[in-house]
């Protein structure tokens, strides 16, 4: 659990956890492996599934609040 910050920017990640965000200030952009496209600005909340690929696309700084999950074994 945390807070993250980043500028503007893009990255394309492979979750090593399932991940919970909530956007607290800025938008990005999250493209899934299957090519769907969403914009999260403040107060929207999203799911990452661990092991999910996606391209993140910070169009200004946002930071988000975070809850990581790592599956046992």
């Amino acid at each position: 659990v945390g807070t993250w910050e980043c500028t503007p920017g893009k990255v394309r990640l492979i979750n090593p956890f399932s991940e919970l965000c909530t956007i607290l200030r800025g938008r990005v952009t999250v493209t899934d492996g299957d090519g769907k496209r969403e914009t999260f600005g403040p107060g929207d909340s999203f799911f990452i599934a661990e092991g999910e690929a996606s391209t993140w696309e910070v169009h200004e700084t946002m930071e988000k609040s975070f809850f990581f999950h790592v599956a046992a074994g």
